[in-house]
């Protein structure tokens, strides 16, 4: 199974979930057909690690292989009124997925 755990497609329920996305200029970050889950969010990683191992059971994976087809851009709105930009708010979402691979 092929996995690109960081984006959303626009079939999926969680395209709905515009506030657990990565948002630029106030509006969910979407390139092409794909939107990203915000990694900084707990709530993100919650969704993920409760659909991720269920869907592996569910169709009884053996394998799963990892990617990442699709570029964020040059950063996000910021989580907080901090004033941080767009480049520290990309630096903190890429800090928390590799939080959700490793951790």
């Amino acid at each position: 199974m092929w996995f690109e755990a960081e984006t959303i497609g626009p079939a999926a329920q969680a395209w709905q979930q515009e506030q657990l996305q990565l948002h630029r200029d106030g509006r969910p970050l979407q390139s092409g057909g794909r939107r990203f889950w915000d990694l900084r969010l707990e709530a993100a990683h919650v969704y993920l690690e409760l659909s991720i191992p269920d869907l592996i059971e569910r169709c009884q994976i053996g394998y799963i292989k990892v990617d990442y087809n699709e570029s964020v851009g040059v950063g996000a709105d910021s989580a907080s009124d901090s004033g941080d930009g767009p480049g520290e708010a990309l630096r903190q979402h890429l800090m928390g997925s590799q939080r959700f691979f490793y951790d």
